[in-house]
């Protein structure tokens, strides 16, 4: 299962996009203290690879991050494993199976030189 939770703060929302090579999330609105989350099956034939890309609004400025992968299937299915990306304002975290979250990096701006959107 993929979750993502807000704690950009009160009035931030999280927009969260994500695809496999076989599906199309849409792009969700997590509001402030929040989550969202689905649930997917294993492909015993391939890897199942998650990629979200996560953006939010701070003033007149929109960051993103770009979760690649979000999630990765190993060799052998990992049923019922838990990814938890936790948004904050310093960047995203992230947290497996209940454990608290480690960092993992900054939200990039559309101003940050060579980024692309």
């Amino acid at each position: 299962m993929l979750q993502f939770r807000n704690e950009l703060g009160p009035g931030k929302t999280l927009r969260v996009n994500c695809t496999s090579k076989d599906d199309v999330i849409g792009v969700k609105e997590v509001a402030f203290k929040k989550d969202y989350d689905f649930r997917f099956g294993e492909d015993r034939q391939s890897r199942t690879i998650w990629r979200c890309l996560l953006r939010w609004r701070n003033g007149q400025e929109e960051l993103y991050h770009d979760l690649w992968p979000a999630y990765r299937g190993g060799s052998t299915p990992r049923c019922g494993e838990i990814r938890s990306w936790i948004a904050v304002p310093a960047g995203v975290h992230l947290g497996k199976n209940g454990k608290p979250g480690s960092y993992v990096d900054k939200w990039f701006s559309n101003k940050d030189p060579q980024v692309r959107p």
